[in-house]
């Protein structure tokens, strides 16, 4: 009788095994198992040592965290000295724009222009606020995820073409701040990535805590 021989290869990643010193080595391990008729006869594999390949993907993983880290920490200070030094600053000017005009004996024109300059100088003031609330949501560090979610939608909505409905479930509760930014980041990019390329008129937006997971889903 003829015997068919085949191969099959087996690979196990990621087996984590003791070391002698008492740290894991991490390895994957490739094993051929040699078959005649289907039954099993010999098996021959190797390991690969994964150690210095875990502790470089490790390192990378820590790297990339301390510069999203460093990245919002320097949007929020950017934020605050938008919010708090510059905008302040414009505030004053359009008192004192409006106090000069009520003060000034001028001809109708010069005070149509002095209440055209308070206007621009206000709208320039919003369009600040607005940009400082886009590099960083101070309604995150102090309401929470919920209410700036919230605002979020609500200040598209009103702005933009596009109407966002949003669903919220299971809050308030309390989440670290790194996944609360995460999830915040994650809206803000999906929604604006709906009003460049979509095309929608309406969103729907999910938001649930269920037990020990954030579930996130636009419609």
């Amino acid at each position: 009788m003829s015997k068919v021989i085949s191969s099959r290869r087996l690979i196990r990643p990621f087996v984590c095994r003791p070391a002698e010193e008492g740290c894991p080595v991490w390895s994957q391990n490739l094993t051929s198992v040699m078959c005649e008729n289907d039954t099993p006869e010999r098996m021959h594999g190797f390991t690969i040592e994964l150690a210095e390949w875990k502790r470089t993907k490790e390192t990378l993983r820590e790297i990339s965290g301390r510069l999203i880290a460093a990245q919002e920490e320097e949007r929020r200070r950017v934020a605050r000295e938008l919010h708090d030094d510059v905008n302040q600053r414009l505030a004053l000017l359009s008192i004192g724009l409006e106090q000069l005009g009520q003060e000034i004996q001028a001809p109708p024109n010069v005070r149509r222009r002095l209440q055209q300059l308070q206007a621009q100088t206000q709208e320039i003031s919003a369009a600040i606020h607005r940009l400082s609330y886009k590099l960083h949501p101070f309604k995150l560090d102090h309401l929470g995820l919920e209410a700036a979610v919230k605002s979020l939608c609500g200040e598209i909505s009103e702005g933009q073409s596009l109407k966002v409905e949003l669903h919220q479930k299971g809050f308030p509760v309390m989440l670290p701040k790194d996944v609360t930014l995460c999830v915040y980041r994650i809206v803000q990019e999906t929604l604006r990535n709906c009003i460049r390329h979509s095309g929608a008129q309406t969103v729907r937006v999910l938001l649930e805590n269920a037990n020990d997971a954030i579930r996130l889903s636009f419609r």
